[in-house]
């Protein structure tokens, strides 16, 4: 575990639905402080979400 006050967010690309919720159901089991770390996306919702930026 970092010590620092910063740590970067790790970003799962998936390529479907599936596979979000089953990254997403097992990133819930983290403790509430690893979990903020995580972010898990579709590839399709991601392009979506950076389209809009």
């Amino acid at each position: 575990m970092s010590t620092a006050d910063y740590f970067p967010y790790v970003v799962f690309v998936v390529k479907d639905l599936v596979r979000r919720n089953e990254l997403t159901r097992l990133f819930r089991q983290l403790p509430a402080q690893q979990q903020e770390m995580v972010r898990v996306h579709s590839a399709e919702t991601l392009i979506t979400k950076l389209a809009i930026l």
